[in-house]
């Protein structure tokens, strides 16, 4: 097939390749768009794709992400490693602020603030993750996050409220799939991979 015969081929390529989210709930109409055309389509994109990018699209429930490729050496697991940790701290933070917390989900800068005053476990959890050291600075590197490095959330104004809200997107299910993908028994599971030779780091943890 023709990439050309793809609709807004150009645009979602350089989007995804950017390591960003394309989800249905999206409040970008772009976007939305996009997801449209790969829901109508998405096997044909992604063949395409492979085939003259090596790209591999991936699809979840409701959203689209170009699969990361890992060389199996050292390097790329300890990338993986600092990604799995920054993910389950803030997956964490997340569920301690609500519990039933996910997709479909509308917070705000307020919401945050209220919930931490009410948990200290949760701020626990921000003195070890974040550099700053006042609520007020810990929900703003918060939403920095959810928003701009992980795409959990997409923010819009609300007019009648007069403040911004913040829409839980699918991606949030991408990183707690990841998360659960990539768990340690105990210790002794963790050291035994530290000693594994680099060429099967990846072999053993796939047999987890």
């Amino acid at each position: 097939m023709d990439i050309t015969n793809l609709k807004y081929a150009a645009q979602m390529f350089r989007h995804l390749n950017g390591g960003h989210f394309i989800c249905a709930t999206s409040m970008d109409d772009e976007k939305r768009n996009w997801y449209e055309a790969l829901e109508a389509g998405w096997e044909d994109y992604a063949k395409v794709w492979l085939a003259t990018t090596g790209m591999d699209l991936a699809r979840g429930d409701g959203y689209y992400f170009f699969r990361k490729r890992v060389s199996g050496d050292r390097k790329s697991f300890e990338t993986m490693a600092s990604d799995y940790k920054e993910y389950l701290s803030i997956l964490n933070l997340l569920f301690q602020l609500d519990q039933s917390f996910g997709v479909g989900h509308l917070i705000t800068r307020t919401w945050i603030l209220s919930r931490l005053d009410m948990c200290p476990p949760a701020k626990e959890i921000c003195r070890n993750l974040f550099n700053s050291n006042t609520t007020d600075e810990w929900a703003t590197e918060l939403l920095e996050i959810l928003e701009k490095k992980m795409e959990i959330v997409c923010s819009y104004l609300d007019n009648e409220r007069n403040e911004i809200r913040y829409l839980v997107t699918q991606a949030f299910d991408y990183y707690r799939t990841f998360v659960e993908s990539i768990q340690f028994i105990s210790k002794e599971d963790e050291q035994a991979i530290e000693k594994t030779p680099e060429s099967s780091l990846f072999d053993v943890i796939d047999n987890q």
